[in-house]
């Protein structure tokens, strides 16, 4: 980077990541749609590579956001760097800067004077060396000590890393390989995910919204876990299949493609601005088979489909601890008290959506959080009061963390009706 490359950058992310903070604070929703406002408000016109490092930076100080204020507040400390750049706090641009530091970016490379970079370089590494995990991984003590005793200090740490960009691609519309060449032919190059045969991983972050693959519905964005736990439905063509908790739809469209769009696929929701996002998506993706159900508008529109179901997956509403990295916002909130009801709200609905399964059928049971009671504490104590279901063999749980592989971190368990 060159001073004066990263200027403009710098400034611009240092204001998104305020943005956020604040929207946050006011609780005006989500980061997602800080983000969008920022790029429609803000970055309009500009090239797509440019507002990609913007987000980028924002999101990777809003991953740090207590380790930034750590260092923040040292530099105060630091004599070689309030002889340059006196003694008030720190601005957001140079919050930017610290966290480009800790991403192994030079302190010298970035638009600041050469005293105050060495002076940046040396707090930081001083910081990182001395604080506690809480606030390397910039997570709430609790929090960090339950993601410790999960996966260490490693698992902890994933939620300040940038999750990787990934594609489920629509075996309905294209092959794995075709779309990859497609996707390069557009200047996007990928390599195949390991573990789900329709996955692509990209190689190099780009805005693969505006290719024509895209458009096209060849693919949509997809992480590799959620790719898992739609396959261990094993929904084929022809079956009835009920998805709980559809949301926006991104198992849902998994699931119709391994259906080949043909039988049912039912998809309930209590959110109807998801449910009109799914609609879209599946007329872009060529479904014809996705039946939508607002529960908001149909509380009892599940009832006809009691022991009539050949699948139905409850991908639960959680913590949200296994995408902490796509979702910073989470750990600046979560308590242990959202954990104890969001069990409650589980336990709740995999009893409701398991009356759904015909004998014979499969209930999958869902989260993308890596805590136990949200997991196998739901499924135990299910399995414990309705012997009718069984998890028949260890392949039909998955338990993936976002330490291994790459991938976020997700929980299922296949249940199979007697």
């Amino acid at each position: 980077m060159t001073r004066r490359a990263t200027a403009e950058p710098i400034a611009a992310a240092a204001r998104l990541y305020v943005a956020g903070v604040r929207a946050h604070e006011r609780r005006e929703g989500p980061l997602d749609s800080v983000v969008a406002r920022f790029l429609r408000e803000e970055l309009k016109g500009a090239p797509d590579d440019d507002r990609g490092v913007v987000v980028d930076l924002a999101q990777g100080m809003w991953r740090r956001r207590r380790l930034l204020q750590a260092v923040s507040d040292a530099l105060l400390d630091e004599p070689a760097w309030t002889a340059v750049a006196g003694s008030g706090r720190p601005t957001k641009e140079m919050l930017a800067c610290i966290a480009l530091v800790l991403d192994g970016v030079a302190a010298t490379s970035l638009p600041i004077d050469r005293r105050a970079a060495g002076a940046l370089a040396a707090t930081v590494t001083r910081v990182v060396a001395a604080a506690p995990l809480d606030v390397r991984a910039s997570l709430s003590p609790w929090l960090c000590e339950r993601l410790v005793a999960v996966g260490g200090e490693a698992l902890a740490l994933s939620s300040t890393t940038a999750p990787p960009q990934t594609l489920r691609v629509n075996t309905l519309k294209a092959t794995r390989e075709a779309c990859a060449q497609a996707l390069a032919e557009e200047g996007i190059d990928t390599v195949p995910c390991v573990d789900s045969p329709c996955g692509l991983v990209v190689t190099r972050r780009k805005n693969v919204f505006r290719t024509v693959a895209f458009s096209g519905g060849w693919f949509e964005v997809q992480d590799e876990g959620s790719q898992r736990v739609a396959a261990l439905a094993r929904a084929q063509p022809g079956q009835r299949v009920v998805d709980g908790c559809a949301g926006a739809g991104g198992k849902t469209l998994a699931l119709a493609a391994a259906m080949q769009s043909k039988g049912t696929l039912l998809a309930f929701d209590v959110h109807g601005g998801r449910l009109k996002a799914l609609r879209a998506r599946c007329t872009r993706a060529g479904v014809d088979n996705v039946r939508v159900h607002d529960l908001d508008e149909e509380p009892r529109a599940h009832k006809r489909l009691h022991d009539a179901s050949d699948v139905v997956l409850v991908d639960a509403p959680c913590s949200g601890t296994g995408v902490l990295r796509r979702n910073p916002d989470t750990a600046w909130t979560l308590q242990p008290d959202d954990v104890v009801r969001l069990v409650q709200t589980q336990a709740m609905l995999i009893r409701r959506y398991a009356a759904l399964v015909k004998p014979g059928g499969r209930l999958v049971y869902a989260t993308c959080s890596v805590l136990p009671e949200e997991n196998r504490g739901v499924v135990g104590a299910f399995l414990a009061d309705d012997p009718r279901f069984a998890l028949a063999a260890p392949e039909n749980e998955l338990v993936l963390l976002p330490t291994v592989g790459g991938g976020d971190g997700f929980y299922a368990a296949a249940l199979t009706r007697r």
